[in-house]
């Protein structure tokens, strides 16, 4: 059939061609529901909201990781409180980053090359690193480079942590060179920056920021020269509390907050605030924890206005008694949900201060962070000055950053659970110490998600590879690359 075609003139190709489309042959073949192809301005609010509903939202968030650094806690259902995980579960969440908003940014980032758009290249491939982190930071060794390659890459590999840090880092960096501020953009379609490229580039920046300080005890080396960098770079980081990245909701279905829509739209109320965060910020008189939690409707057991609930716990039998999340998360359907924020970067570059990386007062820079952090959320100067004026707050070193870090990534579980896990040890400088829940799996609280089942299926090979890099296991116990290494 190819031989009798390539004989055939180009006149004839061209006559049939044209009467297959005058017969309305070839729109047979195209299925009205899955078009060849979407411009990307079409995919960017889709791939957004997808990528941040599921990391920050019901499964990921308040059901995992967000529970696991305990600033949720379940009050029923508790089995991920126990770190109890289904399988079911874990293939879902795999399939959702990679079937969907790792993909379609893929596809942004295409067009964008294809059609010499590089705003549309930077969006793409920063939204991609910012999911690809929490993936890697997820599972450890993930497919990367060989992930995205089209239908008929159905065996990637899985590259190592340390590789996958290295290729994030630097896709940011190119992200960051090639912005053009005046440049094509995507205007509405950009539910986090409207298209305004400035912003863009100082979320680059901070993210690059965000990643090598992940790596700070295990790549020391390399985690100064990128910091160095990231703050070097045109555009800088978040100065200001309108830099920071978060993706902003519409308020109504199927545009909502996901925090939001699961006590409402859902109509499950499985979880409240944890014992941890209460009582860690009740300790500290921090004004946040009248923003993070709501008081009990009745009031404590013990007495007092705010109640946690211990992590990993039987089955509460009073709700009333418990203090469920705060309005300003649980009941604003276009409460904006917070990617990166002007507090986070400034608890890294406290660190890197107090690691001499950088110059500048790592106190002063605490300082700042904790009143960025408040004024995010419309907490009075007097307040804050007040909190900054005791004793307990002042600035004592890592453990001082690090618990107000804690506290300032409150709602964003995925994030604030990495850090946890980076800067825990043995009676080390973390802040607070999180205490396994009782009756659960392991008997600390999880290093890492195991696997999904369905890569031992249909990636068996290299799925193997990768739990044999692991050190055999796909369980909990087994610390990623970058937490390996303790200070």
């Amino acid at each position: 059939m190819k031989q009798t075609l390539g004989r055939v003139a180009p006149a004839l190709v061209l006559a049939l061609a044209a009467a297959a489309c005058d017969n309305g042959l070839t729109e047979l073949n195209v299925d009205p529901n899955n078009p060849p192809y979407v411009a990307a301005p079409a995919i960017l609010p889709e791939a957004e909201q997808a990528a941040v509903t599921r990391a920050l939202g019901s499964n990921f968030n308040l059901t995992m990781e967000g529970l696991w650094s305990q600033s949720f806690s379940k009050i029923q259902y508790i089995d991920e409180d126990r770190y109890r995980l289904r399988s079911t579960t874990i293939d879902a969440h795999w399939a959702g980053f990679y079937g969907g908003p790792l993909e379609d940014f893929q596809k942004i980032i295409e067009q964008g090359d294809s059609l010499a758009r590089p705003n549309w290249t930077a969006i793409g491939t920063i939204m991609q690193q910012w999911t690809f982190q929490i993936v890697t930071d997820t599972w450890g060794d993930v497919p990367y480079s060989e992930a995205l390659l089209g239908p008929t890459n159905t065996h990637p590999k899985y590259d190592a942590q340390k590789d996958i840090y290295y290729g994030m880092m630097a896709k940011l960096a190119t992200a960051s060179s090639i912005i053009q501020p005046g440049g094509v953009s995507f205007g509405s379609e950009d539910a986090i920056y409207a298209g305004d490229m400035v912003e863009w580039r100082k979320f680059s920046n901070s993210l690059r920021l965000r990643m090598a300080m992940r790596i700070s005890n295990v790549d020391p080396t390399k985690a100064k020269a990128e910091v160095v960098a990231a703050l070097a770079a045109p555009g800088g980081v978040f100065t200001s509390n309108a830099d920071n990245a978060a993706l902003h909701y519409s308020g109504s279905v199927p545009s909502d907050n996901p925090i939001y829509a699961v006590f409402h739209e859902g109509q499950r109320y499985d979880q409240v605030i944890s014992k941890t965060t209460v009582d860690s910020l009740a300790r500290l008189h921090d004004p946040r924890l009248a923003v993070y939690a709501d008081p009990a409707p009745n009031g404590c057991a013990g007495g007092g206005v705010y109640c946690g609930y211990p992590n990993g716990t039987v089955t509460a039998s009073d709700f009333a008694a418990l203090s469920p999340i705060g309005a300003a998360f649980k009941e604003n359907p276009a409460a904006p949900s917070s990617m990166m924020t002007l507090s986070e970067v400034l608890f890294l570059k406290a660190e890197a201060a107090a690691k001499g990386w950088i110059a500048g007062d790592p106190a002063d820079l605490y300082r700042q962070g904790i009143r960025a952090s408040m004024e995010q959320y419309g907490i009075s100067d007097a307040a804050i000055v007040a909190y900054l004026a005791q004793p307990s707050v002042a600035y004592a070193g890592l453990r001082s950053i690090y618990m107000q870090k804690w506290i300032a990534l409150f709602g964003n579980g995925p994030e604030q659970y990495s850090s946890w896990r980076r800067e825990t040890v043995n009676g080390g400088q973390h802040a607070p110490f999180l205490t396994p829940a009782p009756n659960a799996t392991t008997k600390v609280v999880p290093y890492r998600v195991f696997y999904p089942a369905s890569e031992q299926s249909t990636n068996s090979d290299n799925w193997a590879a990768a739990v044999a890099a692991n050190g055999g296991s796909t369980l909990y116990d087994k610390r990623v690359w970058w937490a390996s290494v303790l200070p």
